[in-house]
């Protein structure tokens, strides 16, 4: 209550609903709720998620049904739940573990991967659905004190959450990609870990996001074409670049929604007319 309090005082309307995202009979009782008051939801944050305890030779099975419910079961029934919306985003909170492991637990590495393959999969639909793959957060769960000293050791810092705030905002605005990993750390390091993945976002030390170099023409082209695969909704295969822009589907609007995308991942600026020309 405290906490709901003190974002009221920014005037924020904030409410707390007790919801099992793995329950569907409690999430349709509980959006029925929030639709009689605010009539309808505009977009999803998925954030549930436990943290395994045990390495994967030591888990139950119910330890992985409790580590991969939230992931799994409740990334489907959240999205069937809220298919009939006009939301304008569906993101749910993925995590590095998919990339670097999770301290030879495997169970929430796997769960994470699986929300992230959920969201490719529903990459051509009228809402934008992103997973973010996130560090370790300053506020978030928390690791022992073995696994912390590997994080750091693997270039990693846990990541203010003002910052992860930023980011959320930054992405919400562009139209770049439907997955983002950002790291917070030490960024070349971890670059060439993540070498030809998706959009990897660093973060610097004032919160600006760092985008890793680009040393081929193939990259290039990936990246050209996963941004002109969001902003058409089409798969990444079923966009030719050697098309005509007007007959790839590109309008006006969409032609300036490419030039913007292309100015933050490049850093260059490309004018409108040279699509006439």
């Amino acid at each position: 209550a405290k906490k709901l309090n003190h974002l009221r005082g920014f005037g924020v309307v904030a409410e707390f609903f007790e919801i099992d995202v793995a329950d569907f009979d409690s999430l349709e009782l509980n959006i029925a709720k929030i639709k009689d008051k605010y009539k309808e939801i505009n977009g999803v944050f998925h954030c549930a998620g436990l943290a395994a305890d045990n390495s994967l030779l030591n888990c139950t099975d119910e330890d992985i049904e409790r580590i991969t419910t939230p992931k799994v079961l409740g990334t489907m029934l959240l999205d069937k739940a809220t298919k009939d919306e006009p939301l304008e985003f569906f993101i749910a909170f993925s995590s590095v573990s998919v990339f670097f492991g999770d301290f030879n637990r495997g169970c929430y590495a796997v769960a994470n991967s699986f929300m992230d393959e959920y969201i490719e999969s529903k990459r051509n639909n009228s809402c934008r659905y992103i997973t973010v793959n996130w560090p370790l957060w300053e506020l978030g769960m928390q690791l022992a004190e073995d696994d912390l000293d590997y994080y750091y050791l693997s270039g990693f810092s846990p990541l203010p959450s003002k910052m992860a705030i930023n980011v959320l905002d930054e992405i919400l605005k562009n139209p770049l990609n439907n997955q983002y990993i950002i790291f917070y750390g030490e960024n070349e390091k971890i670059y060439e870990m993540l070498n030809g993945r998706s959009l990897v976002l660093g973060l610097g030390e004032n919160g600006d996001l760092l985008m890793p170099s680009i040393s081929s023409l193939d990259q290039v082209m990936g990246r050209v074409k996963s941004v002109c695969s969001n902003l058409l909704k089409k798969g990444v295969n079923e966009v030719d670049i050697d098309l005509e822009i007007s007959q790839m589907g590109f309008d006006s609007i969409l032609i300036m929604m490419l030039l913007n995308s292309v100015k933050q991942i490049f850093n260059i600026s490309v004018e409108p007319m040279v699509f006439a020309a």
